[in-house]
C-alpha cells in the first residue's frame, strides 16, 4: 500500500512502474504542476524527466541554462 508522497510511475508504451517517495516540496510541486497544466501526475513526472534529461545532456555538452525575464534580463541558472 503507498503512502501520500509515493507514486506509481507507468505508460502504456514499454511501460516501467516506480514507486517514488517524495520529499514534501517536491510533492507540493507535483500537485501545483497537476492543478496548473490540468493533467496527470504521471504525465507531470514523465515530463519532467524528460526535461531533466535534456537539460543535463546540454549541460554536460558545455551548455548554460540562462532565463530571459519578460524585461529583456538574463540570469544564468546554476541547475543541480
Amino acid at each position: 500500500m503507498s503512502t501520500p508522497g509515493d507514486f506509481a510511475l507507468a505508460s502504456s508504451r514499454g511501460s516501467e512502474r516506480v514507486n517514488v517517495s517524495l520529499a514534501s516540496k517536491a510533492a507540493a510541486a507535483l500537485e501545483t504542476v497537476v492543478r496548473r497544466s490540468a493533467t496527470t501526475k504521471t504525465d507531470v513526472i514523465n515530463r519532467a524527466l524528460v526535461a531533466y534529461a535534456f537539460l543535463d545532456e546540454q549541460l554536460d555538452a558545455g551548455g548554460q541554462l540562462i532565463i530571459r525575464r519578460s524585461d529583456g534580463r538574463e540570469q544564468l541558472l546554476q541547475f543541480l
